[in-house]
């Protein structure tokens, strides 16, 4: 493994950028890789700080196709994209790509302090859930499944939103998507039961 990851971070990924932006040296390459997994979120999330609500009022919960369905609005404004067109162009409708940050990010753009604290609070809780829930549970192929499944989306709330992270990226529908198939495995068993004893 640590031979895959050695070929991967020092040959594979920095010749990729040396490919994608032809000119650039070997070490600015590998400057481009350090620069991508170590400091691209942060530089990010400290924009979000910067623009919300300095430049850009609150979202409000505009940031969200989610929240839209409850107040009403056509326009998702998401703050990478709107971060990333108002510094790269000074155009906040560019559409082209998007400078995303951990999930706090786009809480402080939509509500602030609040937003951070409670999204947090809601992360914590339901990490702590699922990480209770796989101790207690017999190892099953579902369970073993559905928890790499939702270890895997963890992964995407440090790149952007929650509410995406939740329903979108499977945070929380690949477990509803477990209760599911659990609740109609019961009901199969219980006719199966019911069948067996009817004989």
């Amino acid at each position: 493994m640590a031979f895959i990851s050695f070929i991967l971070l020092f040959i594979l990924i920095p010749f990729q950028y040396m490919i994608q932006y032809p000119g650039i040296s070997y070490q600015d390459g590998l400057i481009a890789v350090a620069n991508r997994l170590g400091g691209e979120v942060t530089r990010t999330l400290q924009l979000h700080f910067h623009i919300y609500p300095d430049i850009f009022p609150h979202l409000y919960g505009a940031s969200s196709s989610f929240t839209n369905i409850f107040t009403g609005k056509d326009v998702i404004l998401d703050p990478g994209r709107v971060i990333r067109g108002y510094i790269a162009f000074g155009d906040i409708t560019d559409g082209t790509g998007s400078w995303n940050a951990a999930f706090i990010g786009t809480a402080w753009a939509d509500f602030g302090y609040f937003g951070v604290v409670v999204q947090s609070i809601m992360v914590v809780f339901l990490l702590s859930y699922y990480h209770q829930w796989f101790v207690k549970s017999r190892k099953t192929p579902s369970v073993l499944g559905t928890y790499i499944a939702l270890s895997m989306s963890t992964f995407f709330l440090s790149e952007g939103n929650f509410l995406t992270t939740l329903f979108s990226f499977g945070l929380g529908l690949n477990f509803l998507f477990y209760l599911m198939l659990r609740k109609s495995h019961s009901i199969k068993r219980k006719q199966r039961l019911v069948e067996s004893i009817a004989k």
